[in-house]
């Protein structure tokens, strides 16, 4: 991961590519066999944007993804176990000042789907982004 955020390895965002545009097909199928449901939540623009640069500077800073944390916590890594309590304290502080921090992240969009976009073609809106997905992870150079 550290390596991907100073742009000296393509492995970590290749794979991701890969993992999204693979799965959301079996998802898809999945969703229309009826054997898996979503519910999507709502689209608060102000609040995507401030969650994703502080997910970000989090990254940026430990060079993990937070799902890593534990493993490395579990090896003894004391720079992950700052991480974890770090988000477990910044869980809390949303969680308490939630009521102040809906007032600044703007308005509900709603529900919004790509697919609602294109209404009746939704397997096939589900294959162009796939393959435009598979298209970046292959072209994407391996750099290690």
């Amino acid at each position: 991961m550290a390596g991907f955020m100073i742009f000296e390895d393509t492995l970590v965002p290749r794979m991701a590519m890969t993992t999204v545009a693979l799965s959301s097909v079996g998802f898809y199928f999945l969703v229309q066999s009826g054997y898996a449901t979503f519910d999507i939540k709502p689209t608060i623009l102000g609040g995507l944007i401030i969650g994703a640069i502080l997910f970000g500077i989090g990254l940026v800073i430990l060079g993990k993804c937070p799902s890593a944390f534990f493993v490395s916590v579990s090896e003894g890594r004391i720079d992950a176990l700052v991480g974890v309590v770090g988000g477990m304290v910044g869980g809390f502080a949303f969680t308490v000042g939630y009521p102040y921090i809906k007032q600044i992240t703007g308005p509900d969009l709603g529900k919004i789907r790509l697919a609602d976009f294109f209404v009746g073609h939704g397997l096939l809106t589900v294959l162009i982004v796939s393959g435009v997905l598979l298209t970046i992870a292959f072209l994407l150079p391996t750099i290690e």
